[in-house]
């Protein structure tokens, strides 16, 4: 620019200046809509950072939510002493609970998390039956997956078990997925079996009895039970 005179730097500016007014452009409207792209792009700016700060303490809040309803759940269970099960239909991986397993006699790494370790413990007479029902539960031919068999324990003996299962179902309503849960039920068929076993004692006792023996009600005096000597 030092060898341009100062009258021909005059004459390239008034040109310069005079193709900016010729399409409309003047130097503050440049620097205006500068300013306004540089403040709305500001503006975008601020409104993603608060966006992504909502968004971070929302799944904060969240993830909080479901690691307290998993506590709870995990205390209720260990509690009540409910087995847990997920099974993904059709594939070898399901879920067991700490406490599902607790209930054969297992900690939680010793045994695998596969359906053969269920399967393989059934009771030969509940075997087929128990199958039997879960196929048809997954197929839809019935309404409920609701069943008491017995298990075996790692000292060899049995559990009784009532479980109770639900299924999710895809577009077509077939069934992907079946959770549940296992019960220990072995003390109350115990305390069952010493019942009836009590009871028919009795009723040898009271029909083989060579002494007439009835029963009446005392507000009706209806009889109610009469042994055979009685008749």
């Amino acid at each position: 620019l030092e060898t341009i005179s100062r009258a021909e730097r005059s004459a390239i500016q008034g040109k310069y200046m005079s193709l900016r007014y010729e399409h409309g452009v003047r130097p503050g409207e440049v620097i205006k809509w500068v300013l306004i792209v540089a403040g709305a792009s500001l503006l975008l700016i601020l409104l993603v950072a608060d966006l992504n700060r909502r968004l971070r303490r929302k799944v904060k809040e969240r993830t909080a939510e479901i690691l307290k309803g998993k506590t709870q759940l995990q205390l209720a269970t260990a509690a009540t002493r409910i087995g847990l099960w997920d099974w993904e239909v059709g594939s070898e991986g399901v879920f067991f609970s700490p406490e599902w397993k607790q209930q054969l006699g297992y900690a939680d790494d010793e045994l695998a998390n596969r359906h053969e370790e269920w399967e393989s413990r059934l009771h030969p007479d509940d075997l087929s039956k128990t199958l039997e029902a879960l196929e048809d539960y997954v197929a839809g031919r019935r309404s409920d997956f609701e069943r008491e068999f017995r298990l075996r324990h790692r000292d060899g003996s049995y559990r009784w078990i009532y479980t109770r299962a639900e299924k999710e179902v895809d577009k077509e309503g077939k069934a992907v997925r079946l959770y549940g849960c296992h019960v220990d039920m072995t003390r109350r068929k115990k305390a069952q079996a010493t019942l009836e076993r009590s009871e028919e004692r009795y009723r040898t006792l009271f029909e083989g009895s060579q002494n007439g023996i009835i029963f009446a009600d005392s507000k009706t005096r209806k009889l109610k039970y009469a042994n055979p000597a009685a008749a």
